[in-house]
Order: C-alpha cells, then sequence, then structure tokens
C-alpha cells in the first residue's frame, strides 16, 4: 500500500513538472541580468545621459527607500512580473529588515512596465496606486514613444507618494 502510495505521488509530480524542468537549466541560471550600476539602469538605451542624471538625483533624495530605475532589452520570454521580482531579488533592492525597494522595470520591447514594490512600501504603494500611475502617467507617453516623459511622470508619482 505505501508502495502504492509512493508511486502515485511520484507520477502526480511529474504529470505537471516533467523530465525536461528537472534537467534543464532554470530561468534564473539562464537568464543573463543586468548589472546594478546605479539609481538608472538602462540597458534598452532609451534614455540619454542627461535624463539619466535628473532620474538618479530625484532617486536619490527618497533614501532610505532604495528606487531602481531599469529599463531591458528584452524579458527572455519570461511573465515581467516574474522578470521583474527577480531583478530585485537578485539586486537585493531595499535594506533587508525594512524591505524598501522598489524597481520601477521597463521593457520596451515588449511594450510591459512595471511597479515591484517591497513588503515595506506596499502599504503606500499599492498594486492599484501602481496600476493606475502606469496607466494614467507613464503608459500615455510610452504609447508615443516618448520614454522620457514616461519615465519622468512615474518616478514623480512614486516621490510624491514616498514622500507625504
Amino acid at each position: 500500500m505505501r508502495r502504492n502510495i509512493i508511486l502515485f505521488l511520484f507520477c502526480y509530480f511529474f504529470s505537471f513538472v516533467g523530465w525536461t524542468d528537472l534537467i534543464r537549466p532554470s530561468f534564473y541560471e539562464k537568464t543573463a541580468l543586468p548589472t546594478l550600476t546605479g539609481r538608472v539602469v538602462d540597458q534598452a538605451n532609451i534614455l540619454d545621459v542627461e535624463t539619466e542624471n535628473k532620474i538618479s538625483a530625484i532617486l536619490e533624495r527618497l533614501e532610505p527607500n532604495q528606487v531602481v530605475v531599469a529599463t531591458v532589452s528584452t524579458l527572455n520570454g519570461k511573465e515581467i512580473e516574474e522578470y521583474a521580482l527577480r531583478l530585485a531579488r537578485f539586486w537585493a533592492l531595499g535594506e533587508k529588515q525594512k524591505d524598501n525597494g522598489l524597481l520601477f522595470l521597463i521593457a520596451p520591447n515588449e511594450r510591459q512596465t512595471r511597479l515591484e514594490v517591497g513588503y515595506g512600501l506596499e502599504g503606500i504603494i499599492t498594486d492599484v496606486w501602481a496600476h493606475q500611475v502606469i496607466e494614467k502617467e507613464v503608459l500615455p507617453y510610452f504609447r508615443k514613444n516618448d520614454y522620457r516623459n514616461g519615465i519622468l511622470n512615474g518616478v514623480n508619482a512614486i516621490v510624491t507618494a514616498l514622500s507625504s
């Protein structure tokens, strides 16, 4: 009887996971994540140096909260939620005890953006608030390929929320 239960659980597990998931490298191992080089990481090269410096100066004033704006050239076929969470964890954004990091991620080639918020800031930056800011303040500019002003609007909304 015990052997049948173990065999059933074994078959049940592999019906969902599959053998290839056990032998192929995971997403985390095969996806090259950008290096955290500052408050703005523009891997997709959509911002000019002046804008990067301006955003960095704005975000510096938010300390001890650590807010980073990142653009990536590709999500490597992953959902933006998964990629943003992995990137925020990889960079260890925010103070460990407070979990007060925030990642503003833009993937222009996939036409996606996300605010990934640490638990310490979720009382201020809720999912509903983040969605509204992206929809009303960021995407109207992105739709016109004006990434500079879309990102600046998003950053200004974040600053307003975290400063009040």
